[in-house]
């Protein structure tokens, strides 16, 4: 009988970086995305079911506020990385822990701001009169 393997101790006290869980974070959500996608591409070709589940879940706000978090932490973790492209100097471990923070956190209140918004007539108001005046352009 072999004697049980021992690990290190050093992986048991290792602190998992906020890089890796950005990096797994934006990947995740990109798979999310896609999926739903597909999802959304399949149940077109049945409309009746897709009218039934459109109806069921369009009162539903909760889901609705879930749907902005991958949608936004996956652009604005693209266009993190289209700035890495371009500017690779910001790739050192301190700039890149730092723009993590930054990513979560906007997301974040994107996240909060969206679906207070979604929930609110009153915004949705504000917002559809902003767009009306063109003050956007």
């Amino acid at each position: 009988m072999k004697p049980p393997v021992v690990i290190s101790p050093h992986v048991s006290i290792y602190k998992f970086p906020l890089t890796a869980l950005s990096s797994i974070t934006n990947r995740v959500t990109g798979i999310v995305l896609s999926g739903g996608f597909i999802m959304i591409g399949i149940s077109s070709f049945f409309p009746k079911q897709q009218v039934i589940m459109q109806k069921k879940y369009e009162s539903t706000q909760i889901i609705k506020s879930v749907i902005f978090f991958p949608i936004i932490y996956h652009t604005l973790g693209g266009i993190r990385h289209f700035i890495w492209d371009f500017k690779p100097q910001l790739l050192s471990n301190i700039k890149v822990t730092k723009s993590s923070y930054i990513l979560f956190g906007t997301t974040g209140a994107f996240s909060i701001i969206l679906g207070l918004i979604n929930n609110n007539s009153y915004y949705q108001k504000i917002l559809l009169r902003c767009f009306q005046t063109k003050i956007f352009e």
